[in-house]
């Protein structure tokens, strides 16, 4: 009997040492990442689920958009994913780290139709471009090209723009510097639909808001076209491969180089021209000249004092 009892002992003393064994193992095991999530305008950003498809765990960052992830095993990839915000992924490597700390990640937001958009970052939400047709428009009584008519264009300030196209193909993406057509006095009389309309205006003697003008293709601008994101391709990024000059910019999908396109639609904006550096020299013209004027105020008063 007492063999037995010294044989159990035994055997739940060596039961024990396994499980301190493995538990300890187990704590030396433990890797760990931390971060902090944040949107563009870098407001921090609660609710995005932290996760990693090389494991079945996840943790949600809290309110300051802070999270800290303990892992059983080392990873190398790492995804945050939040609706109404594109997936981002970021690489990990541990070596021989236990603990890692990740620079700040930054989640843009996903607008909320198709269309092409300019991000104002500061704000944190979408410029919607103007939304165009593309018509045939005769210039001459044989030829007729392409255009689009619109009463109003969405400016853009950077000549370096970065426009965002959601839902829309990327195949067969073109930007193109527009110009204007101003159609003859004779275009205008022969257009029987244009005599109709100026002769109800002037007889309802009513005040047109906006006069729409006719924008036709100049020149093809070289784009160059980046997914945001491995997991949604649905939100990618058109950036021009050099600087645009002011003037009015179409984008479409090749509407100008073939007859029958398979989408219509275009989207337009315009770069304006920075007048601040006009303003500038202006005020330092208009300084020096008032300095000169101090100045010869001041020479003027020793000579009469002498």
């Amino acid at each position: 009997m007492e063999r037995e009892n010294l044989q159990i002992r035994k055997v739940g003393n060596c039961f024990l040492f396994v499980s301190l064994f493995i538990f300890l193992s187990s704590c030396e095991g433990i890797y760990t990442i931390q971060g902090k999530v944040f949107a563009i305008n870098g407001e921090p950003l609660p609710g995005v689920c932290v996760s990693s498809p090389e494991i079945f765990s996840h943790v949600v960052t809290n309110t300051k958009g802070s999270f800290v992830f303990r892992l059983s095993k080392p990873i190398s990839k790492l995804e945050f994913i939040k609706s109404d915000y594109l997936p981002f992924t970021v690489s990990v490597h541990f070596a021989e780290k236990k603990y890692i700390t990740l620079t700040d990640i930054f989640l843009t937001p996903k607008p909320a139709t198709p269309g092409v958009y300019f991000l104002d970052k500061e704000k944190n939400r979408y410029l919607p471009l103007i939304r165009g047709k593309i018509e045939r428009t005769q210039i001459e009584k044989r030829n007729s090209v392409p255009s689009i008519k619109l009463s109003e264009l969405t400016q853009i300030e950077d000549t370096f723009p970065k426009l965002y196209v959601f839902r829309l193909p990327q195949y067969d993406l073109t930007l193109y510097q527009m110009k204007e057509y101003t159609p003859k006095v004779d275009e205008i009389k022969s257009d029987k639909k244009m005599d109709k309309i100026e002769k109800q205006s002037d007889e309802k003697d009513t005040i047109v808001s906006k006069e729409k003008k006719i924008w036709i293709p100049d020149k093809p601008i070289l784009t160059h076209t980046e997914f945001l994101s491995e997991m949604d391709t649905s939100l990618f990024l058109l950036k021009p491969v050099s600087e645009l000059k002011a003037g009015v910019y179409c984008i479409n999908w090749r509407a100008f180089e073939v007859p029958f396109p398979r989408i219509s639609e275009c989207f337009l904006f315009s770069i304006t021209e920075e007048p601040k550096a006009n303003e500038s020299s202006e005020e330092s013209a208009s300084s020096d000249t008032r300095k000169e004027d101090k100045d010869k105020m001041i020479g003027d008063g020793k000579e009469n004092r002498n």
